[in-house]
């Protein structure tokens, strides 16, 4: 046997392993969610949302990854699993509940219904909802155009350490949204997210070394 049919044999061997371990992952995490498990039900969703089982295996043919028992990306299924698992109350459910009703992914866009959700995350404190509802506000998708509330979101997402609420309030320093103009707050607020190597913001600071 050459060395290259023996590799391929391996990788295909090593597949088919990991398809089985997955398989009873995502049977296990089925029977949390349809017992009414909050965190399995968002899982669940999630491995819909990106069609997790078979990303990896592409690159070996789409016979293989068919032949693997895997999940195939179905955002109807993800967003009715976001759902039960938003339902009650779980803040990562809501947040990608809201953006399934935002970008109509599984769901009949419906921007209130997405803000609403965001709006449930955010009274928890979820720093995602809490960045994204703020894209809301300063663009008026869903909601009333108001640049205060949106800075206002962005700070407190911002000062939980997410990233790109930290570039976004470095935005708003930098070009007066919402609050007053401030071109120290705003590299400082683009440090931290650069720290954290969120790349627009790695990007701005570059050129601004550049210059």
């Amino acid at each position: 046997m050459n060395k290259r049919v023996f590799l391929m044999l391996a990788a295909v061997l090593m597949a088919l392993m990991a398809s089985v371990v997955y398989a009873d992952k995502i049977s296990d995490l089925q029977k949390k969610a349809e017992s009414g498990d909050a965190e399995a039900q968002f899982e669940l969703g999630l491995a819909y949302a990106e069609g997790a089982g078979t990303r990896d295996l592409a690159e070996m043919g789409d016979d293989l990854a068919l032949a693997l028992d895997g999940v195939e990306q179905d955002y109807v299924k993800a967003a009715e699993w976001y759902q039960k698992s938003a339902e009650q109350g779980f803040e990562k459910a809501q947040c990608n509940l809201a953006w399934c009703y935002m970008t109509g992914r599984g769901v009949k866009q419906d921007f209130l219904k997405g803000v609403e959700w965001y709006q449930k995350a955010v009274k928890q404190g979820y720093a995602p909802a809490q960045n994204d509802l703020a894209v809301c506000y300063h663009n008026g998708i869903g909601v009333t155009q108001d640049s205060n509330k949106a800075a206002e979101l962005w700070q407190r997402a911002a000062e939980q350490g997410w990233p790109q609420a930290q570039f976004n309030l470095g935005q708003c320093y930098a070009k007066g949204w919402g609050v007053e103009k401030n071109l120290i707050k705003a590299m400082e607020w683009y440090q931290k997210a650069a720290e954290q190597e969120f790349t627009p913001a790695v990007i701005l600071l570059q050129k601004f070394s550049e210059l």
